[in-house]
């Protein structure tokens, strides 16, 4: 499924542009980029980043299709003009990338705000590394292809304890699909 597809790419791209120019000893450098489920110990100082080609925290956060009716298409940016029945379908699919920073012992709850600096730091970094994720390229074997990808949500929280600085945020990614019928 191209959902699939669309979280692959954007795993790979971040992977090859996330830490470009950062030096491991940072603590800029996310030191885990993957899809899916944790495959380490999270309670590890460093920063991971996890891409889902859903959202297991919330399940309402669904894969929609799109009505091409005038009242509809306001939030494309241009316009698709009404198909034929059996035209083709446009869908928004969605998925998240989790953000979790784990200062553990950098930090002393006076610098908590150098934590909450670096923590910002990195989110806005993969944020900004995911504006430029292409997906026109991508095709599944059903015949759904990636037309336009973009970032349309995101959060972030402290969690944690006494000096622990857990900052942890999500990515809300959508992704405009076609298929042929």
């Amino acid at each position: 499924m191209i959902k699939y597809l669309i979280a692959e790419k954007i795993r790979e791209y971040l992977i090859e542009n996330l830490n470009s120019g950062i030096s491991e000893l940072s603590p800029y450098y996310v030191r885990e980029i993957q899809s899916y489920r944790y495959l380490s110990n999270p309670a590890v100082d460093g920063t991971r980043v996890i891409v889902y080609a859903d959202n297991p925290d919330e399940i309402d956060f669904k894969d929609s299709r799109i009505d091409v009716s005038q009242s509809q298409q306001s939030d494309l940016s241009y316009k698709i003009p009404v198909g034929e029945i059996g035209g083709g379908h446009l869908w928004w699919r969605r998925g998240i990338v989790k953000v979790e920073y784990y200062g553990l012992g950098k930090f002393s709850q006076d610098t908590r705000y150098e934590a909450a600096e670096v923590a910002y730091k990195i989110l806005g970094r993969v944020h900004y590394n995911m504006d430029y994720v292409r997906i026109s390229s991508l095709k599944d074997t059903y015949n759904e292809q990636g037309v336009y990808f973009h970032v349309i949500n995101s959060s972030f929280k402290e969690s944690g304890g006494n000096r622990v600085n857990i900052w942890r945020g999500t990515l809300y990614w959508q992704a405009l699909t076609q298929r042929e019928v």
